[in-house]
């Protein structure tokens, strides 16, 4: 077996916390029950985030990091204003989509 690094362990976390939330909606999702998913104790979550609010907003900075990271690429790329307009369009439409916004479960943060 591989020990993780820190960041690993961490990233690890998030995925896993990420993936209970999808099923279980974010009102379920606890350090406990990302620790648990993740394979780790509850001593390293609470280590990595403190809290259910310092995963919460983990998780909430990795997706808006994602999220803006590929928007600045595609604005890049962009070689018109009407295209850049298409681009922000397109990533708002994408944002939400991948995010489950839309269902009910989420609405209720």
């Amino acid at each position: 077996m591989v020990k993780l690094s820190a960041a690993d362990r961490r990233n690890a976390l998030l995925d896993a916390a990420w993936s209970y939330v999808a099923e279980h909606g974010v009102h379920a999702l606890t350090l406990a029950e990302a620790a648990e998913r993740g394979g780790v104790s509850k001593p390293i979550a609470y280590n990595h985030f403190q809290s259910r609010a310092g995963l919460l907003c983990a998780l909430y900075d990795r997706y808006y990091t994602g999220h803006i990271e590929e928007l600045t690429k595609a604005l890049e790329r962009a070689a018109t204003v009407e295209e850049a307009a298409k681009v922000i369009a397109q990533a708002y439409v994408d944002c939400v989509e991948q995010s489950g916004l839309w269902q009910r479960r989420w609405l209720a943060l």
